[in-house]
């Protein structure tokens, strides 16, 4: 994958969502579940944008 490309799925048991400019978004619950994701997914950026 391309810096700037948009991942249509991501390796976890996750939702991807997209958000009204059709960027992705996951709704976890846990940091646990982030920290789980990030090492699943090496290859993409993941940011908390709410608390």
């Amino acid at each position: 994958m391309k810096e700037g490309d948009i991942p249509k799925s991501i390796q976890s048991g996750s939702i991807l969502y997209r958000d009204r400019k059709e960027l992705p978004v996951v709704l976890l619950s846990k940091e646990w579940d982030l920290q789980w994701l990030t090492r699943e997914n090496p290859n993409l950026e993941f940011h908390i944008t709410g608390a």
